[in-house]
């Protein structure tokens, strides 16, 4: 169903074309009862939102995190305007990951409420969704989705599945690691990674990060800003530097370059250049 309202967008996601964005902001529309083909995850940013499902009604307050499976039927209200942001994932992409988790061939996660009583979930979906809607690489998006969703189905009662110590996976993971040194400023993707280091993704993933200490993405990050530093000894100017590390432009160099090393890039580079 796609509601007609002015105050609701559909805004695509980059690099994620199954996975589909709603912003709703100051919405009072009543929905009538209806399902979805897809697993909706949800949070209210401001307001309150009522979901009316068959056997039980829920009342999603400010910041409160909701789930709706395929097929759940259910109707939407609100006590008033609110605003919401709704992420709707194909259950192809969750029900593979779930198999993958419970070493399954065919899990279905469902779950008991539609309500999410989980605060570190619900700030972690927010930052999911800053990672989907600002300038970010397709590795960091797919990283970003993979972590939250195996945190999500936690509440299904889909236990991960056992990982090897990650010494199994040295030879591996430092292929993979070389490969990413060597291709830091290329846009690089998770099953591409995965598949180097003969894993699946949500596997690597979490093994690349035992043995490493950084997920692939905050490696290559690091990678980045350590080229980066290499080219603010030297005469380039910053847009230059910043297109040559693999940044998308000045600003994002800025934000990385000043997370992981506490000063701007021009600050430092004056030091350097003296």
């Amino acid at each position: 169903m796609t509601p007609q309202h002015p105050h609701i967008r559909f805004p695509r996601v980059p690099d994620l074309p199954d996975v589909q964005l709603v912003l709703g902001r100051g919405v009072e529309a009543r929905f009538p009862a209806h399902a979805h083909g897809s697993y909706c995850v949800g949070v209210v940013d401001a307001g309150q939102r009522v979901l009316r499902l068959p056997d039980m009604s829920c009342v999603i307050p400010a910041h409160g995190l909701f789930v709706i499976a395929p097929g759940q039927r259910h109707a939407c209200e609100a006590t008033g305007p609110h605003c919401y942001r709704v992420l709707s994932l194909p259950p192809e992409r969750v029900h593979a990951l779930a198999s993958e988790l419970t070493g399954t061939t065919n899990a279905h996660p469902r779950f008991a409420s539609p309500v999410l009583d989980d605060a570190p979930l619900a700030r972690q979906f927010r930052r999911l969704l800053g990672v989907l809607t600002r300038p970010a690489s397709t590795l960091e998006r797919e990283e970003a989705l993979l972590a939250f969703l195996v945190a999500l189905l936690r509440h299904a009662d889909i236990a991960p599945p056992e990982i090897l110590p990650p010494e199994r996976h040295a030879s591996a993971i430092n292929r993979v690691a070389a490969h990413i040194r060597a291709h830091h400023a290329d846009p690089l993707r998770l099953a591409d990674l995965a598949a180097l280091a003969g894993l699946s993704p949500c596997h690597f993933q979490r093994v690349f990060q035992r043995h490493t200490g950084l997920s692939p993405h905050e490696y290559q990050q690091g990678e980045r800003i350590r080229h980066a530093r290499a080219l603010l000894d030297g005469p380039l100017p910053l847009p230059e530097v910043a297109q040559a590390a693999g940044f998308y432009d000045q600003s994002h160099l800025n934000r990385a370059f000043r997370r992981l090393m506490g000063i701007s890039p021009g600050v430092y580079a004056a030091e350097r250049r003296g």
